[in-house]
């Protein structure tokens, strides 16, 4: 997998998939993550690439996790170049840094 493409991971929340002010005004406890991962520039990226490890970055979950991982070279102007994607989904519930419960949906870009 290029460094590049993991280095800029992002994660999303979404506490709920319902609408409503209730739900609006809830705000969902930070996720911990995984232990281990990968350094890169000093940092540590608490993730594992496809099929070395945990696919989760999330510790003290309960629930779904989708991966879907996309390598290939580009058509016309860039059929040289190579790329490769690893995108994650997590649906279920988890233990925050504060110690309460969340249902929660996360995106891993």
């Amino acid at each position: 997998m290029a460094a590049g493409a993991a280095g800029v991971g992002a994660v999303f929340g979404n506490q709920g998939l319902g609408t409503g002010v209730a739900r609006a005004a809830r705000t969902p406890g930070a996720p911990r993550p995984i232990p281990g991962g990968f350094e890169l520039g000093g940092k540590v990226f608490h993730v594992f690439f496809p099929g070395t490890g945990e696919p989760n970055t999330i510790t003290d979950f309960n629930g779904f996790v989708g991966v879907g991982q996309v390598a290939g070279h580009g058509t016309g102007a860039d059929s040289g170049s190579f790329f490769d994607v690893d995108n994650r989904f997590f649906v279920g519930e988890y233990v925050a840094t504060n110690g309460k419960r969340y249902h929660a949906a996360f995106g891993f870009v």
